[in-house]
């Protein structure tokens, strides 16, 4: 259940993805500035366009990241390394890195496994950057767990304080069981997991066919 937080805060998202819009709505529930802006080509984000609030900013991604301490990053992943470099200095704020896995052919110029959150890290000098895989969607398959405890989010990254900034802030999103998946070398783990359930949800149909067994 989202509830009313009893301290305001300015949160930035950055991305006209599904999961942008999801937070948008959870954070302006629970009663924070949000302030969001579209990913790079981006005209008009179409998510703050479909809602007149008060606590709702539309603007540029600089001035987004300037006006919050909170930064989530939920843009298209080819357009991850765009987005830092206009993020400006954010070196003092917390980032939560919230795009899926990155390939080499989606990011053609990098190596086989691009790592988002260290190329945020190594464009912005951020050290407070958290990345995290959300299980939200996969409970339609299955309920996950780990050392046999119920799992909403799983955090990967080295800065204790953006994990458990993070934590706090995700509750309010309807979150309240997380797994801390380890440091920054973790990270290409959640990459690797990702276009796993990815496939697996866009094929969800499949699991409710009868299994045919021939005679």
């Amino acid at each position: 259940m989202v509830y009313r937080s009893y301290v305001t805060l300015n949160v930035a998202i950055v991305g006209n993805t599904k999961v942008a819009e999801e937070l948008t709505f959870a954070f302006l529930a629970a009663g924070h500035n949000v302030c969001i802006a579209g990913g790079p080509g981006a005209s008009e984000n179409e998510i703050a366009s479909n809602y007149d609030t008060p606590n709702l900013y539309r603007c540029t991604i600089e001035e987004a990241a300037s006006f919050s301490d909170f930064i989530i990053i939920a843009t298209e992943p080819q357009n991850v390394r765009e987005v830092a470099y206009w993020l400006g200095d954010v070196r003092n704020k917390v980032i939560v890195d919230l795009t899926p896995n990155v390939s080499a052919t989606s990011v053609p110029e990098q190596h086989e496994h691009f790592n988002s959150a260290k190329a945020i890290s190594a464009i912005t000098g951020a050290r407070d950057i958290v990345k995290v895989f959300n299980f939200k969607r996969q409970y339609k398959l299955f309920k996950p767990l780990f050392d046999g405890k119920k799992v909403d989010m799983l955090l990967a990254g080295d800065s204790l304080k953006a994990k458990e900034i993070t934590k706090i802030l995700m509750r309010e999103c309807g979150m309240s069981h997380f797994y801390d998946f380890g440091g920054s070398d973790s990270h290409f783990l959640l990459d690797e997991m990702a276009p796993t359930w990815r496939t697996m949800i866009a094929e969800k149909s499949n699991f409710n066919q009868p299994i045919g067994i021939s005679k």
